[in-house]
């Protein structure tokens, strides 16, 4: 057993909600998480079990992150449909990125 599977269940045994704490160790094992990403979904756990006004920004991220590892993963690019699909949302996520960078 690698050290790096010994660090990640260990934070991943942080959580104190066994549902949450199953739900996060299968979504960690579906898109071999790191341990940063975990840390970030317990941080994002956290917040929003606390309330803190931080938890909405840190959830999208989170968000971004594990949709854009499902896409990697995902057989839309057998798909000639969903790969335009893809293009579209992709030149609107640029073109909201580019706004944001002109500012």
């Amino acid at each position: 057993m690698s050290n790096g599977f010994y660090t990640k269940t260990r934070e991943l045994a942080r959580v104190k909600d066994s549902s949450e704490r199953s739900q996060l160790l299968e979504e960690a094992i579906a898109l071999d998480l790191s341990l940063t990403q975990i840390k970030q979904r317990i941080a994002d756990l956290k917040a929003k079990s606390t309330g803190e006004a931080t938890a909405p920004n840190h959830s999208l991220k989170s968000r971004v992150d594990t949709a854009l590892q499902r896409v990697k993963k995902s057989k839309v690019w057998d798909d000639p449909k969903k790969q335009k699909k893809l293009e579209k949302l992709l030149a609107e996520l640029e073109a909201l990125v580019g706004e944001e960078l002109e500012k």
